[in-house]
């Protein structure tokens, strides 16, 4: 399956989730009246439906010869 999403918008949502995990995590644990459980919840699926989006779009490797 492949999923056609130009690689400038993949690359944005890749450092998004670099950029944003310490975030939630840092707020989570020390703002919790910010950042509470179901905040987490939500960053974990996004987080998760990235990552299979950076999977889906992994090349195969060149058969050796």
């Amino acid at each position: 399956m492949t999923i056609n999403i130009p690689s400038q918008v993949r690359s944005f949502l890749y450092i998004l989730l670099v950029i944003g995990s310490p975030v939630v995590g840092y707020l989570a644990i020390s703002q919790p009246d910010i950042i509470g459980p179901n905040e987490v919840a939500l960053w974990s699926a996004l987080t998760a439906a990235i990552a299979l989006l950076a999977r889906l779009n992994l090349t195969p490797d060149a058969p050796k010869a």
